[in-house]
């Protein structure tokens, strides 16, 4: 399988090379749009794993961010 890097709108992902993972990059998460977390869903789906660096990811802004690509699920207590 050939890595491709696809750049959708303001995103670019690439692929690790690895057995799963890819490296989004080129968005600004405060100004994300609907197209944005679309082409990241996207990503998720096909990659698994997602590596996101040169962000402001403070714990409201990941609880944000992770809320836009769908319902959020507590850890089980132990």
């Amino acid at each position: 399988m050939a890595l491709t890097k696809t750049r959708t709108r303001d995103i670019t992902v690439t692929p690790s090379g690895a057995a799963l993972g890819a490296d989004i990059s080129d968005f600004d998460i405060s100004r994300i749009d609907e197209a944005g977390i679309e082409a990241i869903r996207a990503a998720w789906l096909e990659h698994l794993v997602l590596r996101i660096r040169g962000q402001e990811f403070g714990p409201a802004e990941q609880t944000r961010f992770a809320k836009l690509l769908g319902p959020l699920e507590l850890a089980p207590k132990t």
